[in-house]
């Protein structure tokens, strides 16, 4: 007769015997839900924009010691209606990696967050902002004024001529020219 140990191992041999095709799934199971988790983590990050390509087409992002290889960017639109804004080096982007570690075409980064080296000017919820070098373009949706600051403006490409102002004189009388528009105003 066994007694209750020899049962006990006998029991616990043969649970181990049976489970052990299912030890080894297992096994597998959490090395792979390891791996997918460091994918997931890494799907998803901030960088810095480190070069732009030849064809400003395309963007290098620093992520932590590494960088992208030239990925593209998000735009605002980018069919028959387009909006083109090449991101600065250095400026912050969030990186998506949409292959989730499986291949450099699955990047792209979103651009526009506000950094240290670029960060907002003002901040007015209620007014929309773009800066370029020395041009500025506001609209105020308060007040519905859009003002316009740069050292030419170009209306149409073509038979470009100057703008006659109200600080303009008339060729004829010497004067101030009288009859000037009031909603399209510019500055001498």
């Amino acid at each position: 007769m066994m007694t209750q140990q020899e049962i006990d191992v006998l029991i616990s041999r043969r649970i181990k015997l049976a489970l052990a095709e299912y030890d080894e799934k297992i096994t597998e199971l959490i090395e792979e839900n390891a791996e997918l988790k460091r994918r997931l983590d890494n799907s998803i990050r901030f960088g810095v924009v480190s070069s732009i390509s030849d064809d400003s087409k395309q963007i290098k992002v620093k992520h932590g010691k590494r960088t992208t290889p030239f990925i593209r960017w998000f735009t605002c639109s980018g069919g028959e209606m387009m909006h083109y804004r090449c991101p600065s080096v250095g400026e912050s982007v969030l990186l998506l990696d949409t292959s989730c570690g499986m291949g450099a075409d699955g990047y792209v980064a979103m651009c526009g967050f506000e950094s240290d080296k670029f960060s907002f000017s003002e901040a007015i919820p209620k007014k929309i902002i773009t800066k370029a070098g020395g041009m500025t373009l506001e609209w105020d949706m308060d007040s519905e004024t859009m003002t316009l600051k740069s050292k030419l403006i170009k209306f149409n490409e073509q038979n470009l001529a100057g703008v006659v102002t109200g600080f303009n004189k008339c060729a004829f009388t010497g004067l101030k020219h009288p009859d000037c528009s009031k909603t399209v105003l510019s500055g001498q």
